[in-house]
């Protein structure tokens, strides 16, 4: 008896000693397992960040926009562009000018930054590469109370125009001085302003009367272009215009949501777009260019981007989120693109002009 239950009992420590084991083989079998899955998830983690790096997107065959500066170039830009501003930037004048609320740029040949500054109420005149600014008004003590457009001229001029002047300036070559180009030419809230290099006319916006001027360059109106109605060649309050190279004419019809390319008399080619909020919509669009390419690049500023179209409407990508980081946007406005693909934004409540770098893919290249 006694010997069964010696047998017995070193039977059960065999049971138990054999279940320890496997319980400490499951242990380690699940941290390898732990060890295994965690490494797994960090080498995936690396493998898709290095996917979606700018330096493989470089590599790759689609078109691309690329972010190259800004300016002011700092971090101490006005943020905020409220009554006490403005105020102060009045009253430091010529001493310290800054950006305030910048709303429509352009870049002329001299590689000169212009913009239209809507809170300090003045046109800028920059020098990038030493950060100076020029400031403009009618007199030294009197601002533009309203700007809008501004675009490049005959024989190296610059027009710019104040909807609630109901004018259009003019700032000859190498000048401060200014010409109001509109005194015979009566104008109802003229906002865009484009110049056409081949029939050597202005089209000029007028928002309230829902259609566009067409000026010689003494400012003497030689026809209209549409009246108010949602058709073709109609329009609901446009804003903004541009004229490319070949004298296509794109016009933003801010409040029927949409697009029309007009010919060089002012038949409408095609037109594109309506109101929504996802890509490919317009929720608030503003300023319009085109690139080397002829993709149109229309400004969404309530969206706080740019969208990018071919010649023919089609929505291709966009570019810009809110924030106020680099290449993200707080209520953008204008745009202007050179004959570099540079892309000029108008980033108005942050203060400043962002420059992007429009890069075609394999594809696009001449």
């Amino acid at each position: 008896m006694a010997q069964n239950f010696r047998l017995n009992s070193k039977k059960s420590r065999d049971n138990i000693n054999r279940r320890l084991l496997n319980l400490k083989a499951l242990k380690i079998s699940l941290r390898l397992l732990l060890f295994v899955t965690f490494f797994s998830g960090i080498i995936f983690r690396v493998y898709a960040q290095s996917e979606s790096t700018p330096q493989n997107r470089h590599n790759s065959q689609e078109p691309s926009i690329y972010w190259i500066g800004q300016f002011p170039s700092d971090e101490k830009a006005i943020k905020t562009p409220n009554i006490f501003l403005r105020l102060f930037a009045s009253f430091v004048g010529k001493k310290n000018p800054r950006l305030i609320r910048p709303f429509s740029v352009f870049m002329d040949r001299s590689d000169q930054l212009w913009v239209l500054d809507q809170g300090s109420h003045s046109v800028d005149r920059i020098q990038i590469d030493v950060g100076e600014i020029t400031q403009l008004r009618r007199t030294k003590s009197t601002g533009f109370p309203s700007l809008v457009g501004i675009c490049a001229a005959a024989n190296g001029s610059v027009l710019f125009t104040d909807s609630k002047l109901n004018k259009i300036f003019l700032i000859t070559k190498n000048s401060n001085s200014l010409q109001n180009l509109n005194n015979s030419t009566s104008l109802n809230r003229p906002t865009g302003i484009a110049y056409s290099q081949i029939n050597k006319e202005i089209w000029v916006v007028e928002t309230n009367a829902h259609r566009i001027a067409v000026l010689n360059n003494d400012g003497k109106l030689l026809r209209h272009v549409g009246h108010r109605g949602t058709g073709p060649g109609e329009f609901n309050y446009p804003t903004f215009i541009w004229i490319d190279h070949s004298g296509i004419v794109y016009v933003v019809d801010s409040m029927n949501f949409r697009i029309q390319i007009l010919n060089e008399a002012g038949d409408v080619i095609s037109i594109f777009g309506e109101s929504g909020d996802a890509t490919g919509y317009f929720s608030h669009p503003k300023g319009i260019a085109t690139d080397s390419q002829q993709h149109i690049y229309v400004v969404d500023a309530r969206a706080n981007r740019v969208q990018i179209f071919d010649k023919e409407g089609n929505f291709l990508f966009n570019f810009g989120e809110q924030g106020t980081g680099k290449g993200e946007f707080w209520l953008p406005v204008g745009i202007y693109i050179d004959e570099r693909d540079r892309i000029y934004v108008a980033d108005s409540y942050n203060a400043r002009i962002q420059i992007f770098q429009y890069k075609p893919g394999a594809t696009n290249e001449k």
